[in-house]
């Protein structure tokens, strides 16, 4: 019987996991340009509990459409530098109005966060 410490333990065991010649690997690579890049599996464990758990971050659909590009883009906004892992500051840019300090534009992550949210 396998015993989770955590909600994103369970996350990881069933959702995360695809099979690689080489054996079982999480999934740390995410957007289409690969643009959120995860060091290895504790790094980001400690992001998606960080995501799910402040309320120092926004998740925001920005309506770029409105402007000319192709569709909305899925912004994720941080609020404070303060208690935010190493492994969200480095994949993000800077942060662009609405008091953001830093976003990450990955609509793969954000998707897969969202849902989880508690706060």
């Amino acid at each position: 019987m396998l015993v989770f410490k955590s909600f994103t333990q369970v996350l990881f065991a069933k959702t995360t996991y695809r099979k690689f010649p080489e054996g079982d690997m999480a999934k740390l690579v995410y957007g289409k340009n690969g643009q959120v890049q995860f060091l290895n599996e504790a790094e980001k464990r400690e992001a998606f509990d960080y995501l799910i758990n402040s309320s120092d971050v926004r998740f925001y659909e920005e309506q770029n459409q409105e402007q000319g590009a192709w569709a909305a883009e899925k912004r994720i906004h941080f609020r404070s530098e303060a208690g935010v892992p190493e492994g969200l500051v480095r994949n993000w840019t800077a942060g662009k109005g609405a008091g953001a300090v830093g976003r990450i534009n990955c609509a793969e992550l954000y998707d897969e966060v969202l849902p989880l949210r508690k706060v």
